[in-house]
Formats: structure tokens, sequence, C-alpha cells
């Protein structure tokens, strides 16, 4: 996540066209009105990814399986009123399950 704003695509167009023109970083920076550092960075983005557009996205691991959560939500809506260390407790197949 960076810190600042993000550069669109068609800043890192405009980019790789000034760079294409044997423009330095610094004088890049100055015509797009951006720190060098951020225009180095999108160099570095163009030269690794190879396109324009931002890099997707990867999603945070899976903790539990589908199954375990048809589960947990199967015996939440039985009892409203326990916690998951109560389902675990009441149940050892459950707790065999994400521990393993």
């Amino acid at each position: 996540m960076s810190k600042g704003k993000n550069i669109t695509p068609n800043q890192r167009a405009m980019i790789k066209v000034l760079l294409d023109q044997n423009l330095s970083q610094v004088q890049i920076a100055k015509k797009l009105k951006l720190s060098r550092c951020a225009i180095q960075n999108a160099i570095k983005h163009i030269n690794k990814f190879g396109m324009l557009e931002n890099a997707p996205r990867t999603p945070r691991k899976r903790s539990t399986t589908e199954r375990i959560d048809r589960i947990i939500r199967r015996l939440s809506e039985g009892n409203c009123r326990l916690n998951c260390q109560g389902y675990l407790q009441r149940n050892e197949s459950l707790s065999r399950m994400l521990t393993e």
C-alpha cells in the first residue's frame, strides 16, 4: 500500500512516452508535477509487470475451509449465544479439523 496518491495508468503511459523521448527522471517529474521517486517507482512497475495498470492484489489466505465454515454457520444458527470457544468445546470433531 502506498503512502501517497497512486499513479494512474494514464500517468504511467505519459512516463513511458517521455522516457522514449530520452527525458531524464528529473525532467519527467517536473513536467508531470510528480516526485522523482514516484517516477522511478513507476518505471520499476512498468519494467517488472510490463503493463500500465495497477498490479493485481492477492487475497488473504483462508484459515478455514468452506466445509468448516458451513459447520460453524449451522451450529451458530442453532444456538446464537455460544462463541467459537463454546463450539469447539461442544464439538470435538470441529476442533480436530481446525487444528489439522
